[in-house]
């Protein structure tokens, strides 16, 4: 497994155990986090906050099962399965993703997920453009 990957598992652990003092040292701090067509975020703390309310609110993620992971220079892209209980209606769901990392001095700049489950979808896409920083 390439360091970069179990740099991504390591993360996602952080992110699980809610500790996220060590979850903000895995990214740069220009940031940029999107999610589905809805979410788009653009420093550490503002997606601290968004994870902490999605996971209180929304759904919450108790397994992600990594079904493939490539990687070529400085990009990962991740298949995921994940499993949650959607808060809402307290129904246990499985729904695939594939997230795309891109690095920048050995640390995660942009995040994004792309995950197949109406929680992620909105009306219409927040997008305002590629950030400065990619």
């Amino acid at each position: 497994m390439s360091s970069k990957i179990q740099f991504i598992k390591d993360m996602e652990a952080a992110a699980f155990s809610g500790n996220w003092e060590k979850f903000k040292t895995f990214f740069t701090n220009d940031m940029y986090y999107f999610v589905g067509n809805k979410t788009e975020l653009h420093s550490l703390q503002e997606i601290v906050d968004y994870l902490i309310q999605f996971r209180g609110k929304e759904l919450e993620i108790y397994n992600l099962e990594f079904l493939l992971a490539y990687e070529e220079e400085n990009t990962v892209v991740t298949e995921l399965s994940v499993k949650a209980v959607r808060l809402a209606d307290k129904k246990h769901i499985v729904f695939p993703t594939v997230d795309i990392y891109r690095f920048k001095d050995g640390r995660i700049h942009d995040w994004r997920v792309y995950a197949i489950e109406p929680t992620h979808v909105g009306d219409k896409s927040v997008l305002t453009g590629v950030p400065k920083s990619a």
